[in-house]
């Protein structure tokens, strides 16, 4: 039977209206504000025997045009700028079908049959080819920025990524911006997962993922980071960091970089406060050097906090290296010695963020351990020995052992000294070093046990010893 050309109705309206009227934008109404006028159209099918029904379509677009969206970048406009905006619905077939434009921003078609949902959201101006699977809302193209500097005032909700649903393949943001950081062409996936959407970002700077946990935390793991920061920018990068985190972050680097030198892999958890922040948990290594807590699973952690003048810094944790003579070297120290193992447990603190740490001007106490310890003489003169033998020369180690034991140490002593574990507590303040414990020299059978301090100038050089050693106990 021949069917007749479709019969429909149209409808059309020009009004002026707010777009939070046509649109539920829930949370977001509070960014949208002013009017523009619409052109609105409904297409609708006519019923008469021996036609074909027309689809039933409704039609919105408008310039928008003195309405203000105060999202962030490249979403936000004006009211006096103009972005294209068209909304076209149609129902076909027991499909709906909804596509969409925003100026050259975005652009994208859904379309829903049943309860299953799928589609594709374009962002950028250029073509792309797109496949989609079933069940499944997948974003792709480009934007030339994304500025996230106050993006915790649209309390995004993570969770809402999380249904197994919409998906990001090869998206390249230009400049994404983050306080007084801006960082550079970087592409990023993003795939749901049960804790939360999991995000892959891969940049000239770092490679790595982030997961939006459901309970609000971050969970950043990187393959690299490469800081390219000179000691002018330390200062603003760290207010960038502080001003931006707003959630805890469990960070962790396989290979943090400062320009081309490598300092190690590092792990922590940051922990955000409205005057402070927290690295809690650190681990890592750099060379030779280690950091961790201690056997006892004590604290390992960073403490920055913020006051009236500026900033305070305290650190408390363990730091270790099972190669001590090597590891000293690393930092610019030959010891003339051989060590099996040296730990440090400080507890300090100092005025200004961690980069302003100097050791004339920390407070605080610090541990010490030393298994193993040789060191060789190798100076003709035993008055002026160099580095750890000159500060046993100063503890006056032959004279006493003489007057204990009336054996002759002279012979010895020039050839070395020997101890199998060397440990004890300071106090460490801007004018000296003194024993909380006794520093305790542990060889064979024997214990030796000193107490006392050490001055220093000005500048954090030790410059006198006072009563440094006071008591002696063979055991």
């Amino acid at each position: 039977k021949k069917i007749e050309k479709e019969i429909r109705t149209v409808i059309s309206s020009e009004s002026k209206l707010k777009l939070s009227q046509l649109f539920s934008f829930h949370d977001y109404s509070e960014f949208l504000s002013g009017s523009s006028q619409f052109n609105i159209e409904f297409i609708l099918p006519g019923y008469i025997r021996g036609r074909s029904l027309a689809t039933a379509k409704a039609t919105i677009e408008s310039q928008l045009k003195g309405t203000s969206i105060q999202l962030f970048s490249p979403f936000k406009k004006d009211s006096k700028s103009e972005i294209p905006f068209k909304l076209d619905l149609t129902e076909l077939d027991k499909k709906n079908q909804f596509k969409f434009v925003y100026g050259d921003i975005l652009r994208g078609r859904l379309i829903s049959r049943g309860d299953k949902l799928a589609g594709y959201v374009i962002a950028g101006p250029k073509k792309q080819s797109v496949s989609v699977q079933a069940n499944q809302i997948k974003l792709i193209g480009s934007f030339e920025e994304m500025d996230f500097r106050n993006l915790s005032k649209f309390k995004l909700n993570p969770n809402s990524l999380s249904d197994n649903l919409f998906t990001i393949d090869n998206l390249n943001i230009g400049q994404m911006k983050l306080s007084s950081t801006v960082i550079i062409d970087t592409d990023i996936k993003m795939n749901p997962s049960p804790s939360g959407p999991l995000f892959t970002l891969e940049n000239r700077d770092f490679v790595g993922s982030v997961l939006l946990k459901n309970n609000q935390e971050i969970d950043l793991k990187l393959d690299f980071l490469r800081l390219n920061i000179d000691e002018t920018q330390e200062n603003n990068f760290f207010v960038s960091i502080f001003n931006t985190i707003n959630n805890p972050i469990s960070f962790s680097v396989e290979n943090l970089l400062m320009g081309s030198k490598s300092f190690g892999n590092w792990s922590f958890r940051l922990l955000p406060s409205k005057d402070s922040l927290a690295l809690l948990d650190i681990q890592g290594s750099y060379g030779r050097w280690g950091v961790a807590k201690n056997k006892d699973n004590q604290k390992s952690e960073l403490l920055i906090t913020k006051n009236s003048f500026g900033w305070d810094s305290r650190l408390e944790t363990r730091v270790f290296s099972g190669s001590p003579e090597k590891a000293f070297k690393q930092i610019g120290l030959d010891l003339n010695s051989s060590i099996g193992v040296v730990e440090f447990y400080p507890d300090i603190k100092w005025q200004g963020l961690p980069w302003d740490f100097k050791f004339n001007r920390i407070v605080g106490e610090v541990g010490l351990s030393i298994e193993d310890i040789t060191i060789q003489n190798k100076d003709a003169d035993i008055e002026t020995p160099n580095n750890l033998l000159r500060l046993i020369s100063i503890f006056n180690v032959t004279d006493t052992f003489e007057k204990v034991t009336s054996l002759d140490f002279r012979k010895l002593y020039r050839s070395g000294f020997t101890a199998d574990k060397v440990e004890g507590n300071f106090y460490v303040d801007s004018k000296s070093v003194q024993t909380i414990d006794p520093l305790l020299f542990k060889s064979g059978s024997s214990e030796f046990k000193w107490i006392g301090a050490v001055t220093k100038d000005k500048n954090g050089k030790f410059k006198s010893i006072n009563d440094f050693l006071n008591r002696v106990n063979p055991k």
